[in-house]
């Protein structure tokens, strides 16, 4: 029992950096859920089941639109396909952790991941026991956060003009951690370039899933995404060689569709009327340069959603 605890203690200090993080993210998810009309509870059980981060931002707008269940299967294949990857470097250790396996793989959002390549545990802690723990807490963070988010939207009276920001910020860091961890920098280029095209030729209501389809056929002319991150627990049991092409479309595909999840964020702003977008292009330049400079996630994050609710709350 003893040893537990000191293993639980261990979690709770490896996992700080993710609790801020996903604390300040739930909570402006529980605000944009109940500004969207869904409160505590809906905040709970997404967060519950769901867990999936920056889909669940994404899934807030599917719900306000009354997306299809076609149309949200293909966005959440296209916006969570790069956890496919993720899995591949713990198939073996996850199937010596019994009855938590399939917990851990549900569980393997991208700061987990982060957490638990670079674990090293203390002799004497069992590291599939640690393992657990951090993701379990990592859960639990993510669902307190989107709760008191929730529970704040609906009592506290809280101006939240401008909060949907966070979500733009978030993929804007993603975007960024992408393209200085990797020298291949076209993958983005043309995500970009496709998802402008798409969206002036098609429109802010209909470009992303053309755009996103062209971008996957362009990267290479297959998608093989079928289930998000059971695919390596199940296709590879740690002695097969991974194919070329899965490899390739962990490397290409993620850049690009960040880029176009970025433009997506900014589709409804007017360059030649209102505040001609000036509020949008300014933060996510500030949560660019900011995250170069410092590559803190939650404070690129913070700093670049305070600047957009103050500039379209006070300034324009």
């Amino acid at each position: 029992m003893e040893s537990k605890v000191k293993e639980l203690r261990y979690a709770i200090v490896q996992s700080i950096p993710v609790m801020l993080g996903y604390l300040f993210l739930g909570f402006a998810f529980g605000l944009m859920l109940n500004d969207a009309g869904y409160g505590f509870w809906w905040a709970f059980f997404i967060s519950l089941f769901v867990y999936a981060g920056s889909m669940q931002f994404v899934l807030v707008t599917l719900l306000t639109a009354g997306a299809s269940l076609w149309y949200t299967l293909i966005m959440t294949l296209f916006v969570n396909g790069r956890h496919i990857f993720y899995g591949l470097s713990f198939v073996e250790n996850f199937k010596k952790m019994g009855i938590t396996y399939p917990y851990m793989i549900f569980s393997l959002t991208d700061e987990t991941f982060s957490l638990l390549c670079d674990l090293k545990v203390p002799e004497g802690m069992r590291e599939e026991r640690v393992s657990f723990y951090i993701s379990l807490l990592d859960h639990c963070y993510w669902i307190l956060g989107s709760c008191v988010g929730a529970l704040a939207g609906r009592v506290l009276p809280i101006d939240t003009t401008g909060i949907d920001f966070s979500m733009t910020a978030l993929f804007t860091v993603i975007v960024v951690n992408q393209w200085m961890d990797t020298k291949e920098h076209k993958p983005a280029v043309i995500g970009g370039v496709v998802g402008v095209l798409c969206l002036l030729v098609l429109g802010a209501d209909t470009f992303l899933l053309p755009a996103l389809t062209i971008t996957a056929i362009i990267a290479v002319a297959a998608i093989v995404t079928l289930i998000i991150r059971a695919v390596p627990f199940v296709a590879f049991d740690g002695k097969r060689e991974v194919p070329e092409t899965v490899t390739y479309l962990g490397k290409v595909l993620p850049p690009a569709i960040m880029v176009i999840l970025v433009i997506y964020c900014v589709k409804g702003i007017n360059l030649f009327t209102g505040s001609h977008g000036i509020p949008e292009l300014l933060s996510i330049a500030v949560v660019a340069l900011l995250h170069i400079w410092k590559k803190n996630t939650l404070l690129s994050i913070a700093v670049g959603t305070i600047l957009y609710m103050i500039l379209v709350q006070v300034v324009f």
